[in-house]
């Protein structure tokens, strides 16, 4: 049986909440009922108006028909299940910067590509002024020197220290250099005769030795053998080395008469010593 229109409608308005039927208004809450519960209600052909509204079936009288309806529908087919996967560390043949790709029930439905990588931002604002760090240990020694130090001549074939430097234990790189005949105030233009002069720096604390070096006090005269004249120009001896574990250095001179004759002569000593970290190279 084709329902009229207007009846068709009505029915739609009473499965939506709500309905009025001969004078007497009922509320359906199609969505309060825990269960399904069936409805049923006498609809009247020729005006479209319920009666009889409730949960058993009524006796409809001539010109109206019996009609029911559910609290809830049927249940819906199950829904499509979308995975996203990413394809970053996979090859890509769609997307230059890699994506997502959309799987609907498994099968392949496209992919949403990853933008372009943006520009540089612009530099950030320098940050506040960081707190100052703790005070650094002790600095190394550095230019420990006595000076120049005059040293008279003592004799010919004998050790003179001519200089000692005492240090704060360490390890330094010292430097000495000792001028022969040097001119002195108290001597005047002192003169060493002698054939040759050899000096050494030593470690003071363990007597070992630095360096050494000699510097020779005469010359041929005109090229024969044996005949020996004084070189009258000073001259001077380098000394340089590393020392380890030192307290004190010292500088020892001894002038080797030969064939010569003693004078008036002396020595003039600067020994400068600089406080390293280590002494292996």
């Amino acid at each position: 049986m084709q329902l009229p229109k207007h009846v068709v409608t009505l029915i739609a308005g009473v499965l939506a909440g709500g309905v009025v039927a001969a004078g007497t208004s009922i509320a359906l809450e199609a969505g309060a009922a825990t269960t399904n519960t069936t409805y049923y209600a006498c609809l009247s052909t020729a005006r479209g108006t319920l009666t009889k509204v409730g949960t058993t079936a009524p006796s409809c009288k001539v010109g109206t028909t019996g009609i029911s309806w559910n609290s809830q529908g049927p249940a819906g087919a199950p829904g499509s299940t979308v995975n996203v996967i990413s394809t970053a560390g996979t090859p890509d043949t769609t997307c230059t910067n890699h994506g997502y790709l959309i799987q609907v029930n498994g099968v392949d439905s496209g992919e949403a590509c990853n933008g372009v990588a943006g520009s540089q931002g612009a530099t950030g604002a320098a940050g506040p002024q960081g707190v100052p760090g703790p005070a650094g240990p002790a600095g190394l020694t550095t230019g420990v020197s006595n000076g120049e130090v005059f040293k008279q001549f003592t004799d010919f074939d004998t050790s003179d220290t001519v200089d000692t430097l005492a240090l704060t234990p360490g390890n330094y790189f010292v430097s000495a250099t000792v001028s022969i005949n040097p001119p002195s105030p108290s001597v005047g233009q002192a003169v060493l005769t002698g054939e040759w002069v050899s000096c050494s720096l030593t470690n003071a604390s363990t007597g070992g030795g630095v360096d050494s070096g000699q510097l020779s006090l005469t010359q041929w005269n005109n090229g024969t053998p044996g005949n020996f004249v004084a070189a009258a120009a000073a001259g001077t001896i380098s000394l340089s080395g590393l020392v380890n574990g030192a307290s004190s250095v010292k500088v020892v001179c001894t002038a080797f008469e030969g064939d010569q004759k003693p004078a008036a002569n002396g020595y003039l000593t600067n020994v400068t010593a600089v406080q390293v970290a280590n002494t292996s190279t």
